[in-house]
């Protein structure tokens, strides 16, 4: 068999047909719904400034009266959430102005505890 007739026999098994289409790209991922979390029923959106203010002196009392400096220093780190807790339970509980001033002439976490007394 020729060259020829050999090129002529390869030719007339294929069926001369353009190279399939490459499959469509994947589509993309569909977008995650956006999570929705609810607020903590127990978080207080409004604190009151003189809760602020009295939660600020607690927690610097508090934490000033910490012998250990580590342990100061893991506090002075959390300093800003408790003071947050503290201001959301004061503003939650509707704090008397009485109890307010106790906390905030308080010097000690001795006179502290005894300002828990009328906090109840």
């Amino acid at each position: 068999m020729s060259a020829t007739r050999l090129l002529f026999a390869i030719a007339a098994a294929c069926d001369f047909a353009p190279p399939p289409k490459p499959p469509p790209p994947d589509k993309p991922a569909e977008p995650k719904p956006a999570v929705v979390v609810q607020p903590d029923a127990a978080v207080v959106d409004d604190v009151t400034p003189d809760c602020l203010d009295t939660a600020t002196h607690m927690i610097d009392v508090t934490i000033a009266a910490i012998p250990d400096d580590s342990e100061r220093g893991a506090q002075e780190r959390n300093r800003a959430r408790l003071v947050r807790k503290t201001a959301e339970e004061c503003s939650k509980k509707k704090w008397s102005r009485q109890v307010q001033d106790c906390y905030t002439a308080a010097t000690t976490t001795e006179a502290m505890r005894g300002c828990d007394t009328l906090n109840k």
